[in-house]
């Protein structure tokens, strides 16, 4: 499809967004993003698939491509709420209210525990090794097949088995260790 948008079938573009679009909203959607974000963050996907078109290496699973440009968009999103958040306390005007650990029916003290042990699993998981990470987001986040997730990462079948399995004993491990008080650290 890339192939006949590039050489300006009219329609190849919009097949493409027809084939992937509901895939890329429902991905944002699964992590959490209020429904207006995650029409403009799929927009802008698209966008960008659009834009870097000519850059897309065939040889290399689109799918993979695809996701990593939302992936990057996503992580954006989430820094730039992150920022709103620290400078401005977005959450007292409205927005997220419902998802918000800020929440007065939750007692002080856990929705501390919760902040911490989300951001010390954020980082466990930015410590594990690429192919690890991505492997383990889209078998568990976006709920692909092992071996779909094989085709996007462009690795055979039993390295995605790995992966996962090592990102899913690693994080475990960090995430005990942490409970425990011990240092920080995921083993890879």
């Amino acid at each position: 499809m890339i192939a006949r948008h590039l050489s300006g079938e009219p329609r190849a573009f919009e097949e493409l967004v027809e084939c992937f679009g509901g895939p890329v909203y429902a991905f944002f959607q699964r992590q959490g993003v209020e429904p207006s974000a995650a029409e403009d963050l799929f927009q802008e996907t698209f966008l960008r698939v659009h834009r870097s078109a000519r850059r897309y290496d065939p040889e290399r699973p689109f799918r993979a491509w695809l996701y990593t440009i939302a992936h990057n968009l996503l992580r954006s999103h989430w820094r730039a709420r992150r920022v709103r958040r620290v400078l401005g306390g977005w959450w007292r005007r409205g927005e997220g209210r419902a998802r918000d650990p800020e929440s007065d029916c939750v007692p002080a003290d856990r929705r501390l525990d919760a902040r911490q042990r989300v951001r010390f699993i954020e980082s466990a998981l930015q410590d594990l090794p690429v192919g690890q990470r991505q492997a383990l987001y889209l078998a568990r986040v976006e709920g692909l097949a092992v071996a779909d997730c094989a085709r996007v990462l462009g690795v055979p079948v039993p390295t995605a088995k790995t992966w996962l399995r090592r990102a899913r004993l690693a994080l475990a491990d960090a995430l005990e260790r942490w409970e425990r008080g011990e240092p920080k650290g995921v083993e890879p």
